[in-house]
């Protein structure tokens, strides 16, 4: 009864006069009526920050102010400390809470999406550039996908780190949703592979990269089926960027997209394109430079979150040369420099590169090719590399200005809409030369730092085990159990954590014993605390 009460003061809410009108986005209040509850993204009603660290200020204390007002209706999936938004399963009284907030600027569904699937290097001049000794030496490119095989000849010495975030129904190699250790990079779809060979492949075995002596950053985002379940699953992937400036990425690249569509800019949609602009928009605060490509859904106004938010550079596709009929995605005549009839096309398109066909390196130590918008991105994103070892003061404005300003105009013969077709020499012979690039910063080698607490705790009763985290880079893998003697009884991670107290909850047995608490973390790079045990003594 009382949740039936509850479900009618939610439907006189939302369609009462006094309701936040465009807060609740569509299908919210169904989700939560048939199901008990949804999982959505809340965008925070708050002014932009002009810095990062104004962000971070701000998230903490509306992020606050929500959460207390949601109360127990509203559990946390992700949250985010540089995006104005957070993700979490809400029911009928959470909804209510947070649709009357003066701090919820949004609420909708959270959604999933998918991957956006040798004679491109003549076309953009991209073999010209490296005879002139350009291969994105010094720079550091980002790549969201599927991952990457982590010992493929042509790719292993390029690897700087590597991170996975995948929600259910798919998983990490871990087995968990997150892993920031190990191998969470790993690849077991492929596409992937192919997308960071376009970057920085070396050669050995596929045609090599545009920017081949780049380096990259993998963050594994899409399952193994090549799809994302969620959109904070990708913004998590971002946030992992942000808060780990040391590894230096000023390139990213995303080959990926949401299965809705977008018709000219999208920042201010809906809660999850405001998030996925929010998080954006700090890494541009960090001089990032993101890529992104249009999708290939044959829509000539429409495109795939996240191309379609202000700040990112969208890239559509061009054929690379005349092979006869296109039956990818579409059937269609070929012809260099024609936009390909699988490309997404709106007012939001930035610029144009090869897509198909693409062969680049494969999963298997191996060659695959791949045609789509997601192989022109890091031909975009790689010749900003490039750009970016000429003059490394470079801005993210300067770079998308010079692609623009440099390329080959090429006329979308669907819509009418020139878009230019990027060329790296052009761009290259356009932009001065900087200062050189400052030296890698030093290797991580200090170890975090855990504490576990003492407790005294009576039999069967339910008590708080406290532990603390420090490391210099921000955050640690933490696990956490309970022993006694030498046989473990319960563990919790492993899980990242930022530096700072915790507590796991914890029910004593019903014997009165003594037992101990133990922790230990282990760091992005690899470095593992000492492990910390406490005594718990259940009386």
């Amino acid at each position: 009864m009382i949740a039936l009460k509850a479900m009618t003061a939610l439907a006189l809410l939302l369609g009462s006069p006094q309701a936040h009108p465009g807060v609740v986005g569509p299908g919210v209040q169904r989700a939560v009526e048939r199901q008990g509850s949804a999982l959505v993204q809340v965008a925070f009603e708050a002014p932009r920050a002009r810095t990062l660290a104004g962000t971070r200020a701000a998230v903490r204390t509306v992020r606050a102010h929500v959460l207390a007002r949601a109360g127990s209706g509203f559990r946390l999936t992700a949250s985010w400390d540089a995006v104005m938004g957070m993700a979490g399963r809400v029911t009928a009284a959470g909804l209510l809470r947070l649709a009357g907030s003066p701090d919820v600027r949004r609420i909708d569904l959270d959604v999933g999406g998918h991957a956006a699937d040798a004679q491109s290097d003549p076309l953009i001049h991209a073999d010209q550039a490296r005879t002139a000794g350009y291969t994105g030496n010094g720079v550091t490119v980002g790549i969201l996908d599927s991952g990457m095989q982590l010992n493929h000849p042509d790719l292993s010495d390029a690897l700087v780190a590597q991170s996975c975030y995948v929600d259910a129904p798919g998983t990490c190699p871990n087995g968990a949703h997150a892993q920031t250790t190990g191998n969470g990079g790993r690849d077991d779809n492929g596409h992937g592979t192919n997308v960071a060979g376009i970057v920085t492949g070396n050669g050995t075995i596929a045609p090599i990269g545009v920017a081949p002596s780049s380096r990259v950053v993998i963050v594994r985002v899409l399952a193994a089926d090549g799809s994302f379940a969620t959109t904070s699953q990708v913004i998590s992937g971002l946030q992992y960027i942000v808060k780990h400036p040391e590894y230096g990425v000023k390139v990213i690249n995303m080959s990926l997209g949401t299965n809705a569509l977008f018709a000219g800019t999208c920042d201010n949609v809906s809660s999850f394109t405001m998030n996925f602009a929010s998080v954006v928009h700090a890494l541009r605060l960090q001089g990032v430079t993101i890529f992104v490509s249009s999708g290939n859904d044959q829509a000539t106004n429409r495109m795939e979150l996240p191309a379609c938010l202000s700040e990112v550079v969208a890239v559509g596709a061009v054929y690379d040369s005349s092979f006869g009929t296109n039956t990818v995605f579409c059937n269609d005549p070929t012809a260099a420099d024609k936009v390909t009839c699988f490309s997404n096309s709106s007012t939001a398109l930035d610029v144009l590169a090869p897509g198909a066909p693409i062969t680049s390196a494969g999963v298997g130590s191996s060659t695959s090719t791949y045609y789509g918008t997601s192989q022109a991105s890091p031909m975009a994103a790689s010749t900003a590399a490039d750009l970016l070892q000429k003059n490394s003061t470079l801005t993210p404005v300067q770079i998308e200005a010079t692609l623009k300003s440099t390329g080959k105009p090429v006329t979308d013969s669907r819509n009418g809409r020139v878009t230019p077709r990027i060329d790296v020499i052009a761009a290259l012979n356009a932009t001065p030369v900087g200062p050189p690039p400052p030296p890698p910063p030093p290797p991580d080698t200090k170890r975090p730092v855990v504490k576990a607490r003492a407790a005294v705790v009576k039999h069967r009763k339910s008590a708080r085990l406290r532990f603390t985290v420090t490391d210099n880079s921000g955050s640690a893998s933490v696990v956490a159990a309970v022993f006694r003697g030498n046989k473990k009884v319960k563990q919790w991670g492993p899980e990242t954590l930022d530096s700072g107290p915790y507590f796991v909850g914890w029910a004593a047995p019903s014997k009165r014993q003594h037992l101990s608490f133990c922790v230990q973390a282990e760091d992005a790079a690899g470095n593992v605390s000492k492990q910390s045990c406490a005594g718990i003594n259940v009386t």
